[in-house]
């Protein structure tokens, strides 16, 4: 395996998309390349799919980056993020589990959603998890607008967990203190918190625009 390695992260808001090109060298992580490429509002789904191949495509030859190793993240508005509590008995088979209950923490069909978690904390008799849900046929949708490109992602994420992923390359997570990273939305504000390099916990708050409280 190379001591280097290259990177790239799409992430897609609703009006805009943020490309960054990551190179990890030894144990240490740069930045090589990265911009904000800003999108037309439009309620065509096409159009905004052809928007985002134009723009991502143009971007992509412009600065010659190449389409491998591509992670990819989603919106946030079409992630739903919890945090859970399942007995410690669940552990050695929790993603079955989580199948089974599932229902009781989503707002529709268990069968139509895609999911993953991470444990966050072991405690006597329990586990706490962090759970992201989002529908099947939204992770669908913009793969599919990524194939036509001829992009195939290793991994999907939302930005805020994405994000988190930088914690882990502190070299002294352990002494690091508490942490905040705040993520701001359109529609929404949310803060995470970490403490010695490790997720603790989540706040997520959703508001409208002027507009939006006008059609009430």
């Amino acid at each position: 395996m190379s001591i280097s390695q290259t990177s790239l992260g799409i992430e897609l808001r609703q009006d805009r998309i943020i490309v960054s090109h990551l190179r990890k060298f030894l144990k240490r992580l740069r930045v090589t390349k990265s911009d904000v490429l800003p999108l037309t509002p439009t309620k065509v789904k096409e159009e905004g799919h052809l928007e985002i191949i134009n723009v991502l495509q143009r971007f992509l030859n412009d600065n010659n980056l190449p389409k491998d190793n591509v992670v990819l993240a989603l919106p946030r508005e079409k992630a739903l993020v919890k945090l859970i509590e399942v007995p410690a008995a669940a552990k050695e088979n929790l993603r079955k589990v989580l199948e089974y209950e599932l229902g009781k923490h989503i707002p529709f069909p268990p069968e139509e959603a895609s999911f993953d978690f991470q444990i966050l904390e072991e405690k006597a008799g329990s586990l706490r998890l962090l759970l992201v849900v989002v529908k099947k046929e939204d992770v669908n949708e913009y793969l599919g607008v990524l194939k036509r490109m001829g992009i195939r992602p290793l991994a999907i994420e939302i930005v805020s967990t994405a994000s988190a992923n930088l914690f882990y390359f502190d070299e002294h997570p352990a002494e690091a203190g508490p942490q905040v990273l705040i993520d701001i939305g359109n529609q929404f504000y949310e803060f995470h918190f970490f403490e010695k390099g490790e997720f603790k916990e989540a706040f997520h708050f959703s508001f409208r625009n002027e507009t939006e409280k006008g059609k009430e």
